[in-house]
């Protein structure tokens, strides 16, 4: 199979486009063998699944308005690690 560059353009969109990476690049190489090797870079994205608050005061916000006060949603997606 022939390398062709829309391959890799619709391989990199494919990746990109399940929402799981950040950020994708792709690099290729020629082989001894003549043949090219494709290595593709990604950068993960972070999603938070449950968050609670602890330590709060029996009279004041409950955790879920602390969580959802400060913005954080279920599900939300973070392109840094914390």
């Amino acid at each position: 199979m022939r390398l062709e560059r829309s391959n890799v353009r619709e391989s990199l969109r494919a990746l990109f486009g399940t929402g799981r990476f950040s950020g994708v690049e792709a690099d290729a190489s020629l082989l001894p063998s003549g043949g090219v090797a494709v290595e593709f870079r990604t950068e993960p994205n972070f999603f938070n699944g449950n968050i609670t608050a602890t330590g709060l005061p029996k009279i004041g916000p409950s955790d879920v308005q602390v969580v959802t006060r400060d913005g954080w949603s279920w599900g939300h997606c973070s392109r840094k690690r914390c």
